[in-house]
């Protein structure tokens, strides 16, 4: 972690060379040693506030403590942060950076400067680490998605072949009900996957190889527990699939969803199910 807080220290520190605050153009060659002191000053509050977060607090870099963890975290550290980068640079300007043309003597004005720089850098540098733990995070769905779909692949080799993974057990029929007359009666393996609309519940099953599509009026989470002990789970807010029929994963920006055949649906799979999808298809 403390490479990613020298990295934050680099940026903010680019920001004051580009852009030169607090009138450090009207020092002449004097901006440059100015600026070398400010970037120390920067440097020292990121690697300070992670010290005091680490040591002090008693808060390491701990991701599988999960999100809220991480929140708290990071909001301590920008406390800390704010309160090593402002104080010191107000008595630095305060010290050394004052002539005729400029005025950094210290006051509630300095003061809401510095804090609107270190708020606007501070912006800065956190969408620039949403990026790149973004493009790490998809870096590591595509290749749990390869993984997958080479299972996947196996399996259907080893189907064509005609090499039972294992006995198939025998089955017994599922019947849908709905709040009104209409239901639905079929094997849990001609199941392919139900989708959720509105007051309604769309299921898709294979009848004589073929997809057809029955709409039945209950709730994705009834559905779901007629499924119970099948194999059949959920996947999204508003689908249920059968793992059986899923032939290929697919990660993309906007999130991983799994191929169902033979109708080739794209399934969505939110990050609440993702682990659990992941590990019935890598252990069916």
């Amino acid at each position: 972690m403390i490479k990613e807080r020298l990295i934050s220290a680099l940026i903010a520190s680019l920001f004051m060379v580009i852009f030169r605050p607090f009138g450090l153009d009207h020092f002449g060659w004097m901006r440059w040693p100015l600026l070398t002191g400010a970037c120390i000053i920067i440097t020292i509050a990121c690697v300070g506030g992670e010290y005091i977060v680490r040591y002090v607090l008693g808060m390491p870099h701990a991701p599988e403590r999960g999100m809220k963890y991480l929140i708290r975290r990071n909001v301590c550290f920008q406390l800390c942060n704010m309160a090593l980068f402002v104080l010191p640079m107000m008595l630095y300007l305060d010290r050394f950076v004052n002539n005729a043309q400029v005025d950094n003597h210290l006051s509630w004005t300095l003061f809401a400067k510095l804090l609107l720089v270190f708020l606007g850098v501070s912006l800065i540098i956190s969408m620039y680490w949403k990026n790149v733990y973004w493009k790490r995070h998809y870096a590591k769905e595509l290749e749990a998605a390869w993984h997958i779909n080479g299972m996947l692949a196996e399996r259907q080799r080893s189907a064509s072949a005609n090499i039972p993974e294992q006995k198939p057990k025998a089955e017994i029929p599922i019947t849908i009900s709905g709040t009104t007359k209409e239901h639905v009666t079929f094997l849990p393996s001609a199941f392919l996957y139900a989708a959720s609309e509105g007051n309604y519940v769309q299921i898709y099953h294979l009848v004589d190889g073929k997809m057809v599509s029955t709409m039945i009026r209950t709730t994705i989470k009834d559905v779901e527990t007629a499924f119970a002990d099948t194999g059949i789970i959920r996947c999204h807010r508003a689908y249920i699939i059968n793992p059986k029929h899923v032939t290929k994963v697919v990660s993309r920006s906007s999130g991983f969803m799994v191929e169902l055949q033979p109708s080739g649906t794209l399934i969505p799979v939110s990050k609440t199910y993702t682990a659990a999808i992941r590990q019935r298809l890598a252990n069916p």
